[in-house]
């Protein structure tokens, strides 16, 4: 826990504005990863690498109860990220394709204050459920280094979300070496 000493409050905390809190905010943040990762080498340019990870990240926050309620979240985040990869030796190209995979669930008790004060910031609105957020991804990837000082990078990826529409992230890079400056 950290406290933060903050000025007496001048205002009634009101949604969506910030207040100050007397007597100091405590905040909680604590974060575990699982990953698992296995390369497997099809020939000898082409390698597949097949990752999977667990991620929970958990955060709290406590105010003096007489000023304001506290508030506690945690997600949990389930990544599958699958690769294709082509680097043949000797050459001046590689290039890379793959699935992502995600599964989020968004808006749990954090396991710090268990069954206390959750999502108490909503309480004008009344308890929220906890959701979920269902991604998928192909992403593509290619380098090619014409010359020892020079680069291009080329590669995007294209998200179908559960909750919002298609999107497109192209990413193109040129990068040239110049010495030491």
């Amino acid at each position: 826990p950290v406290d933060t000493a903050l000025p007496l409050a001048r205002l009634p905390p009101v949604p969506d504005h910030s207040s100050d809190f007397p007597n100091g905010i405590q905040y909680f943040y604590q974060q575990a990863t699982a990953s698992l990762t296995r390369k497997v080498k099809l020939s000898e340019a082409i390698r597949l690498e097949l990752n999977a990870s667990y991620d929970v990240l958990d955060f709290a926050q406590n105010a003096p109860a007489n000023t304001f309620t506290s508030r506690s979240d945690r997600e949990d985040h389930l990544i599958s990220r699958n690769l294709i990869r082509w680097e043949p030796q000797n050459s001046n190209i590689k290039a890379a394709f793959g699935y992502e995979f995600r599964h989020n669930r968004i808006g749990m008790r954090s396991l710090e204050k268990g069954d206390r004060d959750h999502q108490a910031i909503l309480i004008v609105s009344g308890r929220v459920a906890p959701w979920t957020i269902l991604n998928h991804a192909i992403l593509s990837e290619v380098n090619w280094k014409p010359r020892e000082d020079l680069a291009f990078f080329a590669g995007g990826r294209v998200d179908f979300h559960e909750h919002a529409s298609i999107s497109l992230s192209p990413r193109l890079a040129v990068t040239k070496d110049l010495g030491n400056n």
